[in-house]
């Protein structure tokens, strides 16, 4: 299921954070700065009624990678919150599964949206149709996972099946050093008191084989666009 959504009001205050002792506090902080404001956020519904959002199923359109900072950090442990823009509609990913709203809405919520970067992947025949049946049968409701399953996983494999690009590494390192450090020592749910627990609804999502069924489904022809810088 794809859902409409209205933008809602940016936050305004800095998340708590617990308290973790040892030689990488710092960088254990920032890093659960970053988590609990993807929590603030992706832990909830939208904050406005759905809106109705609709298009022709089948154009040439720009496709664009829009993504935004989330709070203070070292460059290789700061998170970042991610869509796709086809066109002019946005497609995130979140707690209620696929949004789509008119224009970047997803990112008005986060106080560095003005630091956000524009990602162009080039022009391409989209099937907006087909788009959202093989993206939404990856990226279920429900299946949200700061860590595991988030909205920069989204954002790979849709700018992946669109037009044969990626989302680059940089904007995905936070989660592949948080998913460690949660997975060995619990580093994650001790400094964030606990606030994040993995959603057991992800466990079955492998980011690699989701890549693999997106290329078998990508049409077979895709105009090109420019490669990553």
């Amino acid at each position: 299921n794809i859902v409409s959504s209205a933008p809602a009001r940016p936050r305004d205050r800095e998340p708590k954070l617990g308290r973790f002792g040892g030689s990488a506090q710092q960088h254990l902080h920032t890093m659960a700065a970053t988590l609990l404001e993807g929590l603030a956020f992706f832990g909830l519904a939208p904050a406005a009624a759905p809106k109705p959002v609709s298009r022709p199923t089948s154009a040439i359109l720009p496709v664009q990678l829009v993504v935004t900072p989330l709070g203070l950090g070292l460059p290789k442990l700061r998170g970042y919150h991610s869509s796709v823009l086809v066109g002019d509609l946005e497609y995130s990913f979140d707690g209620v599964g696929i949004v789509k709203n008119h224009g970047p809405a997803s990112h008005a919520r986060f106080r560095m949206r003005a630091q956000g970067v524009t990602i162009p992947l080039g022009v391409h025949h989209v099937d907006l149709a087909a788009f959202e049946a093989e993206l939404g049968a990856i990226f279920r409701p429900g299946m949200y996972d700061l860590l595991r399953m988030n909205c920069n996983s989204f954002s790979d494999c849709a700018a992946w099946y669109l037009t044969g690009q990626r989302l680059p590494k940089k904007y995905r390192q936070a989660e592949t050093l948080a998913h460690s450090a949660d997975k060995y020592t619990h580093v994650v749910r001790a400094v964030t008191n606990g606030n994040y627990k993995p959603n057991p609804r992800a466990n079955s999502y492998k980011h690699a084989a989701a890549l693999e069924a997106l290329s078998r489904a990508r049409p077979a022809a895709p105009l090109p666009g420019p490669p990553l810088r």
